[in-house]
This record gives C-alpha cells, structure tokens and sequence, in this order.
C-alpha cells in the first residue's frame, strides 16, 4: 500500500525520522523492509543513493542514518519519499507468537507485588492479566535485543523506578510504564520487575543474533521456579573453544593506569537489534594514527583515557600515536622503541584521548600483553611529528560544539533555548564514552509529555528530567526517550571525544549549509594530513 510519510526531520546531519499518518502497528518495520530492498543490501537500482548505513524501526519512527559524505539529506529524503510511496512491503516478522516462558514473583521479580498494589489487584491477578495479554515488538534498543513490547494491559501501567537499580540480572521481564520488556543481559535499569526468563534474547553467536525482531508478536507462559533453575541449567553456554593464538606479544602494559581497550572505526549495520556502531571516540585522531604506520582508518589502535598506560616494546616496533599527548606534545608522530624501551602515557595533555597504531593494526590484549602481526617496515630509528593540533582551539577557556536544532526544540520556550545557546556548560565527572554529562543552569521542557523513544544519532543532545544535556558518544543507546534539543554535527563528533571533565562547552546553533561545509573542510584536512604523512614516510 503505498505510503506519503506526514513528515521527514533530521537528527543532526547523519540521520533522518520518518513519520506517517498511517499509524497502524508495525508501518515502521514495514517501510523499513521496503527501503532495504532499495538501500544496496538487498537490491541496487540506479537510483539508489549511496551512503544508508542503518535503518531502524521503532514505534512510528522510522530512523535512516546515513554517512553525509556520500549522500545529501535532502538527496535521501527525496529516495525515501518516492519509494515508500510506491508502496511498502509486508515486514518479514515471524507468523507466530514467540513464547517466552516466565518465572513470575520471588526474589526473581521483586516489584510483582507492589503492581499488584498499585493496579489494586493480587499478585495471582497481576500474573494472570500479563501472560494472558498478546504482545508485538514496537522496537529494540537501550541494550542489544532488548525488546518494547507494546499491549500491556491498562491495569498494569506503572511509572518507572524514581531510582534505577544500579544491577538488573539478565533475563528479568519488567514493567515501565505502557511497555514490558525483558533485559537480554545484567545492566543497571528503572523496570519494575516482576520475573525472569531462562530464555536468551541477545546471543552474538546465533545467526540471528537478537531472538526477536520489530513486528514480532510474544506472549508469556509462566513456569515456577524449579522449571526456571532446569531451563537455566541447560542454557548454560558450553566452554569457549581455545582458538590457535594469532598475531605476537609486540608490547607490554607495565602500568595500565584507566583500562586499556582497543578500538576500530565505527561499526554499522546493526543498530535495527540494538546494537550501535561503538569505535573511537575520536576518529579523526585514530585515522592518523593508523596513517602514521600505513594502515587504513579500519585497523584497530589502542584508546587511552587521560591517565592511560605505560607500554613496554618487546620488539622492534613504530607507532603512530594521535590525540591527546603526554608531554604537553602537539601533533601526531611516529615513536620508535627499542626492546625494553618505554612510551609513557600517563600523563596526556591537549584532549581527552590518545590513540597508538601498529602496522596492521593491534589484535587483542591479553595479560597486559597487546598482540599484533610483526612489524611489515624496516625499523627505523627516527622520530617524527606532523604539525597537527588534535583538537581545535578554545574560545578562551570554552569550546564551541556546532548543533542542528532538534526534533523536540519546539518543546522548549523561547527564553529556555536562548539560555542553552548562550551560557556555557561545564563537563561532570560523570562523563564517559556513552555520553558527555554538562552542567548548568537546568534547561528544563515545557511539553515533554508522552514522547516516544525515537532512533537517536551520536552527538544527539538529550535534556532528561533534571535539566541538564546529555550528549551522546560512541557507546550511546540506539533509542532514546528523552527530549531531543538539539545534535552536534558529524564534524565535531571527534571534539565530543576530547573533551575532558571541568572543560567548559558551549553550543552554537548553525544551519544545514554550514555543517555541510564543516564536514567538507575536516575531510579536506584530514586528507592533507594524510598526504603530508604519505610523503613524510617515503
């Protein structure tokens, strides 16, 4: 049935929401089928732009995120429009109920009984009413395979923790707000919990990875506690196979100071399960450091935090090192080492992060040993450093984060946007690689009632209750329910990465024209960066 979608809006420059009149359950999972027959995965037409990375259904949302260097925004929305409105195919949702079976009650759903109180029913009452009820997947997100289930009977509707858990053990079925949902895996979570599943929703090792999709219908069956210890028991995962070791123990953390972890370039495609693209946090900084020793921005590199670690070459070894430097150093470089020689990165300066490469890209890290494949280049003992500062200059002692005005700033007064644009927010302690916590005067929404989780972007700005902005990096959710103020374009996203807890920000509202210009002059410099690289190694 052909579709005319009421609106199109954008979430920064890198995805577009797609809303239509029709409303009827499960259009989003239905219009994404149609585009993914058009999007180059599953048939490529002429008229098929390049550059759709993911597209995720939820609710009556339709998120497309694109990579706006191979495909305009008002180029993709034209795609969008003209192939939902030659009509959307029926979503590939199972015939089926998948059924779920549910201990309900006990130490494994604590909150039964204070819904029971709530709705004014039993606790027997309350288990009657929720596996009786039939359920559909509006979307999936928060954590991967994570399932908003929607026809939760009315009598059971109850608010969500006012103080989250700081543990939910997986397989817990709760209750917040109009939706039940099941935690695939242990997380915090303000659910109220009235069971657990022995079922598995989120296994990386299946073919299909998250056991439900958007458009599935679920029902409960509820089974008592022996039978969930059995089906437990049985779930277990048998030992891992021991793999023959790849690659050679080339360094060594002596001191690790906060954790080490290696990352690639952001990972798409998988958004639609919950699982979001991840990679460094800065990207520009990684592909310098991968340009530094030959590789490409795919390779993995080692992401140190403000007090990263020590590292002790076993080997012969070059590495391009980016980002934030020890030393007060500006610049990326090349570090030689010598068997037994030492980079120290515990003191960084300049950024939030630095980032090590090694020709062909660093494996794993076991033991505080990183394996890599040997060095392909002639060792060399030079040391050397491109003229390039990882992070742009301050506007005296506060950044600039250039924005797009988001899908919900109609919800904010007039004075309330003027002050988030005006005033400068300091960066709490509490930041991490999910999101930049700031801290203000509170930017509070005068209608945020009833909001949907919609599909949300990296440097999407979100204002919770408390009022103040939460923007998001590269381990966000891949839905969202709070307000959306506003996003960081795509060419600050590597500044979201680099600022440091006490750094000042500000945001700087900018038009479509200019973060378009932005993304052209940050390729343009990294590609210079890149060549004078290129001939510097010759």
């Amino acid at each position: 049935m052909p579709i005319e979608p009421v609106s199109i809006e954008s979430l920064g420059d890198t995805l577009l929401l797609v809303r239509a009149s029709d409303s009827t359950p499960g259009w989003a999972a239905r219009a994404r089928e149609s585009l993914l027959q058009h999007d180059g995965r599953a048939a490529v037409t002429e008229e098929t732009p390049h550059g759709v990375l993911d597209l995720v259904a939820a609710f009556g949302t339709l998120g497309v995120h694109y990579d706006p260097h191979q495909v305009a925004s008002d180029r993709l929305a034209e795609w969008v429009r003209s192939v939902l409105a030659a009509g959307t195919t029926e979503a590939t949702a199972r015939p089926e109920a998948v059924v779920i079976p549910i201990c309900y009650g006990g130490k494994r759903g604590p909150d039964l009984d204070r819904v029971a109180t709530g709705a004014g029913l039993s606790a027997d009452e309350v288990v009657t009413l929720h596996s009786a009820a039939a359920y559909r997947v509006g979307a999936i997100g928060f954590q991967p395979g994570f399932p908003y289930l929607s026809g939760l009977p009315d009598a059971l509707h109850t608010p969500r923790l006012a103080s989250p858990r700081t543990r939910v053990e997986a397989g817990s079925v709760g209750i917040g707000g109009v939706f039940t949902g099941v935690y695939p895996n242990g997380s915090p979570g303000g659910w109220n919990l009235i069971g657990r599943t022995p079922t598995k929703l989120f296994d990386p090792g299946r073919e299909r990875a998250s056991l439900l999709a958007v458009g599935d219908r679920v029902r409960f069956q509820p089974i008592g506690e022996r039978e969930l210890e059995r089906q437990l028991r049985e779930a277990k995962p048998p030992p891992p196979v021991v793999e023959e070791s790849r690659g050679e123990p080339l360094l060594r953390v002596t001191q690790p100071g906060l954790p080490v972890t290696l990352r690639s370039a952001p990972q798409y495609g998988q958004q639609h399960i919950g699982v979001g693209p991840s990679g460094a946090a800065d990207t520009v900084s990684h592909a310098l450091a991968n340009g530094l020793v030959g590789n490409s921005a795919s390779f993995t590199t080692i992401e140190a935090t403000l007090a990263g670690p020590v590292l002790e070459a076993l080997v012969e070894v070059r590495l391009g090192v980016a980002g934030a430097l020890p030393g007060g150093v500006n610049g990326p470089r090349i570090v030689a080492l010598r068997p037994g020689e030492r980079l120290d990165l515990r003191s960084l300066s300049g950024g939030c992060r630095c980032y090590v490469a090694i020709s062909g890209g660093f494996l794993r890290l076991e033991d505080r040993l990183l394996f890599a494949t040997p060095p392909r280049s002639t060792f060399g003992r030079d040391n050397w450093s491109i003229n390039h500062a990882p992070i742009p200059e301050a506007d005296g002692d506060c950044r600039s984060l250039r924005v797009l005005a988001g899908p919900h700033s109609g919800a904010f007064s007039p004075n309330t946007l003027r002050r988030f644009y005006s005033q400068a927010f300091a960066i709490a302690n509490r930041s991490d690689r999910t999101g930049l916590r700031c801290e203000g005067p509170p930017i509070v929404a005068s209608d945020a009632a009833d909001l949907e989780s919609l599909p949300v972007a990296t440097g999407a700005i979100q204002i919770p209750p408390d009022g103040q902005p939460i923007v998001l990096g590269p381990d966000r959710f891949t839905l969202g329910g709070y307000p959306l103020i506003a996003a960081v374009i795509s060419a600050d996203w590597p500044l979201i990465g680099q600022l440091r807890p006490g750094d000042r920000a500000r945001f700087c509202q900018v038009s479509v024209a200019e973060a378009h210009v932005a993304r052209q002059q940050t390729a343009a410099t990294l590609q210079g960066l890149r060549a004078a690289i290129d001939l510097r190694r010759r």
